[in-house]
């Protein structure tokens, strides 16, 4: 599904406040935590993936046809 206007309108803030966050999170906790949460972001992304992605469910079974009479053969 492609972002619409609203989507993007609602995560621009988002967007624009995460370098913020990376560059307050460095002078506080360091270089190496900025850089650790960096590398965590494709984790948490297939975490959220693996959680929203709607369940695989088994193949349904076909439906037996009422005009074929198996014991006629």
């Amino acid at each position: 599904m492609l972002p619409t206007m609203a989507n993007r309108h609602l995560f621009a803030p988002l967007t624009l406040a995460l370098p913020y966050g990376l560059g307050w999170v460095a002078d506080h906790a360091g270089v190496l935590a900025a850089l650790a949460l960096l590398a965590a972001q494709p984790v948490g992304l297939v975490a959220l993936a693996a959680v929203t992605s709607p369940r695989r469910t088994a193949a349904p079974r076909p439906v037996p046809d009422r005009h074929h009479d198996s014991r006629s053969r």
